[in-house]
């Protein structure tokens, strides 16, 4: 789901349109209906839905019943054939994109697929038959390639940068990725004359080529945890703040930190980063102990912190303040006395994280005059100038406006994925922590409550219960 949204941001940006909001949902939802409200109420022109989850007439149908058909359009991916039937005739009209419908390509492969898939089975292939097809083709030929060898390696080894034709035409694997390059479709769907619904009707068909999505470096996720801690504990006196906590934050991903207030998130925070010291328990960091190792330590080592309220030098110029961050963490930190202008290297690091966070055109401005939202950009670029591999953020949206939100959380997900970072993030907004985060905890009276995915944790009873439900119905529960 995300990388679809993903994808889907990044066409409808580069041709000048903006994403107004990304709504998650759990993959056994069928009560659709809170989520379209949501929708309606970005007043977006046109609402994308990639659902991959059960219940595709439960969704159209409600999508009926609140009234959104009448007050933006609805697009998305239009070849799976549930989804058609369910859209029955209110999909005429529809404009989308399409990886594979029978009647689209216009070679003897998929006319043969059709004609035996219809003799077979009294039905017309749908989506996932042209891509099983072409899989089962693509496997016999690498079987031909090992000469009967199934090896996994040997397997792979066989497909990389293979080309085939399939019902589609011809597709390629590519080498880096192993993306399967293929022909795409921009449809509109008409009516079909012989049933109750629509079918697409070929718009244009988009090159292999001109279709292959960027080549992302691929997340390596292993047992190796990037921050660990166990059985961690904090006693103020006879209040217990962090009870006895043991997480484990995988590397590369986002990690966020959930619960009331209280619940002893910014004290296990500060525990992380050496701001404190635990009562017992230990913090480890890449493998290494680090649980007594104080906060201008842990800097050093590659773990950047943010606060609550914003920390920055409100009368030193956006480029002066994250200019003395490289300075403060670079060998020269205590040359006092000494021009800047000897220091090359860190105002050139300082312009870098500048244009990273967006706050090029304010660089030489006294950082005070930013709006709140400008000054938390200039927080994580504070943080970045040390190039950290652990980024931990404390209420990152705290007191921004809404329509501001989107963009930093942008930012942090950039952030992450380009720099190949760990994130771990203390957030109140439902909105942010469901659509951001690979994983969350939820921590409930300085003891870990629950951990899992979103997914996971929006359906988890538990949690419902004691957090999102019953005993904290104030807070902002919806899942985005």
């Amino acid at each position: 789901g995300r990388q679809s949204t993903e994808a889907w941001k990044r066409v409808i940006e580069a041709h000048g349109g903006i994403t107004k909001g990304e709504i998650y949902l759990p993959s056994d939802t069928t009560d659709f209906r809170p989520y379209l409200e949501q929708a309606l109420e970005t007043d977006a022109q046109v609402l994308v839905q990639s659902w991959a989850g059960g219940g595709y007439r439960e969704l159209f149908n409600q999508i009926r019943e609140v009234g959104l058909f009448d007050k933006m359009k609805v697009t998305g991916g239009l070849g799976e054939r549930e989804a058609r039937h369910a859209l029955g005739l209110d999909a005429v009209g529809m404009v989308g994109i399409c990886k594979y419908s029978y009647v689209l390509p216009d070679n003897p492969i998929n006319d043969w697929l059709t004609k035996e898939h219809r003799d077979r089975y009294n039905e017309d292939p749908d989506l996932f038959t042209g891509s099983s097809f072409s899989a089962g083709i693509a496997l016999v030929e690498a079987l031909k390639r090992t000469g009967g060898e199934v090896d996994a390696d040997k397997l792979i080894e066989a497909l990389e940068g293979m080309t085939f034709e399939g019902p589609k035409g011809k597709m390629t694997f590519r080498d880096e990725d192993h993306q399967a390059l293929q022909p795409m479709y921009v449809v509109e769907m008409v009516p079909d004359l012989q049933n109750p619904w629509a079918i697409p009707k070929l718009v244009k068909e988009v090159s292999a080529e001109d279709s292959k999505p960027p080549v992302v470096k691929p997340v390596v996720m292993t047992l190796e945890w990037a921050v660990e801690t166990n059985r961690l504990r904090k006693e103020f006196g006879a209040l217990v703040a962090v009870a006895n906590v043991s997480v484990k934050v995988r590397a590369n991903t986002i990690h966020s930190i959930i619960g009331p207030n209280g619940a002893g998130k910014t004290t296990f925070f500060n525990l992380l980063s050496g701001n404190l010291d635990p009562t017992s328990g230990r913090v480890m960091y890449k493998g290494e102990d680090i649980t007594h190792l104080p906060l201008h330590r842990t800097a050093h080592i590659g773990m950047g912190r943010s606060f609550q309220i914003t920390n920055i030098f409100p009368n030193l110029s956006v480029l002066e303040n994250v200019r003395l961050a490289c300075q403060a963490l670079g060998p020269h930190n205590f040359r006092f006395l000494q021009d800047h202008k000897r220091f090359a290297e860190y105002e050139e690091r300082a312009w870098e994280v500048i244009h990273q966070v967006g706050l090029g055109s304010e660089a030489l401005l006294p950082a005070r005059t930013l709006p709140h939202g400008g000054q938390r950009k200039l927080e994580l670029a504070i943080i970045l100038a040390a190039d950290p591999e652990v980024l931990l953020l404390d209420e990152p949206t705290a007191g921004m406006a809404a329509e501001q939100v989107p963009e930093l959380i942008d930012l942090i997900r950039d952030v992450q994925r380009v720099g190949e970072k760990t994130v771990l993030l203390v957030e109140h907004n439902m909105n942010v922590v469901m659509s951001i985060s690979d994983y969350i905890t939820v921590i409930h009276q300085g003891q870990v409550l629950a951990e899992g995915t979103p997914a996971e944790i929006a359906a988890n009873e538990v949690v419902q219960t004691a957090y999102l439900g019953g005993l904290y119905g104030d807070l902002e529960t919806e899942t985005a």
